[in-house]
C-alpha cells in the first residue's frame, strides 16, 4: 500500500523532438510500480495504438549488456498509459499529468513536491475556481478516448474490404460528387469532427508493392451520415462559398443549394 504522507515521485516534464514530453520511467514510479521498467512491456503492447496518438520518441540504450527502449511520452500517450495501467490512483494521475503539461507550456515549474493530500487539496480549488477549464478538460478526456476506441477498433486487420465499407479514396469520389466537396475538405471532416465515423477496420493491401501495408475502411452508411450532418451545418456565406466551425477557411459546396 502506498503511504500517502511521503513526498510523491517527480513528473517531470522536458521537450523532446520538440515537444513536450513525460519519461516512462519518471510516469512508472509516478504510477507506483513496484519495478519501473515494468512499464515499457505495456508501452509496447499498446504502441500501435500510441502512434496513432502522436509522433514516437523512444532511445535506444546498451543496458547489462542488451538493448533497451526508452519512451517519451506525449500529454495523450501518458493519459493513455495512465488508464490502461489500471492503478487506484489513475484517475488522480491523469489530473496530475494534464496540470503538469499545463504548467510546462505557461513557463510554470513546481518548486516542491506536494503531499497526495495536498495534491488532492489544490485540485479541489482549482475545481471550485476555474469550473470552465476543467470542464474543457473533461471534454478533452473524453475525445481522447473516444479517439483511442477508434485507433483500437481500426486494428481490426481484415482479408478484404467488405461491400458496404469505403476506403478513403473511394469516399473523396463518392461524397465529392455528393456534395461537391474538394478532397482536402473531406480529408478534414473525416480527421477533425467530434462525429466522424469509426473505422471498420484495416484492409490488407494485396498489390506486391505494398509489403503487407494496410489501409483504413470505413462503412459508407456511416460516411453518408457524417457528411449529411456536416453539409446540414455549413454556413453560406458567398453565392458559391461555405463555411464550417471546424474547417480553416471558405470552401466550396454543393450539398445545400450552392454551386459545386
Amino acid at each position: 500500500m502506498n503511504d500517502h504522507s511521503l513526498p510523491r515521485p517527480v513528473l517531470e516534464i522536458q521537450l523532446r523532438d520538440g515537444e513536450p514530453r513525460v519519461f516512462d520511467l519518471d510516469l512508472a514510479n509516478r504510477l507506483g510500480f513496484g519495478r519501473a521498467r515494468n512499464i515499457r512491456p505495456l508501452i509496447e503492447r499498446h504502441i500501435a495504438a500510441l502512434d496513432q496518438l502522436g509522433p514516437r520518441c523512444a532511445v535506444q540504450r546498451v543496458v547489462n549488456g542488451g538493448e533497451a527502449s526508452e519512451f517519451y511520452l506525449t500529454r495523450k500517450q501518458a493519459i493513455f498509459i495512465t488508464a490502461k495501467s489500471e492503478t487506484a490512483e489513475a484517475t488522480e494521475i491523469t489530473i496530475e499529468i494534464i496540470e503538469r503539461f499545463d504548467e510546462y507550456e505557461r513557463g510554470v515549474r513546481p518548486t516542491a513536491i506536494p503531499t497526495t493530500a495536498e495534491a488532492l487539496a489544490h485540485t479541489f480549488r482549482m475545481l471550485a475556481d476555474q469550473e470552465r477549464a476543467q470542464a474543457a478538460h473533461t471534454k478533452a478526456i473524453a475525445h481522447l478516448e473516444e479517439k483511442v476506441e477508434r485507433v483500437e477498433t481500426a486494428q481490426t486487420v481484415l482479408k478484404a474490404r467488405p461491400s458496404n465499407a469505403e476506403a478513403i479514396t473511394h469516399i473523396r469520389v463518392r461524397i465529392g460528387r455528393l456534395h461537391g466537396l474538394s478532397g482536402q475538405v473531406i480529408d478534414a471532416v473525416m480527421r477533425q469532427t467530434t462525429y466522424a465515423p469509426k473505422p471498420a477496420g484495416m484492409v490488407k493491401n494485396d498489390h506486391e508493392s505494398a509489403d503487407g501495408a494496410t489501409y483504413a475502411v470505413y462503412w459508407q452508411k456511416d460516411v453518408t451520415e457524417t457528411f449529411k450532418r456536416f453539409v446540414s451545418e455549413c454556413v453560406q456565406v458567398t453565392p458559391t462559398m461555405f463555411t464550417h466551425p471546424s474547417i480553416e477557411g471558405r470552401f466550396r459546396c454543393a450539398g445545400k443549394g450552392g454551386a459545386a
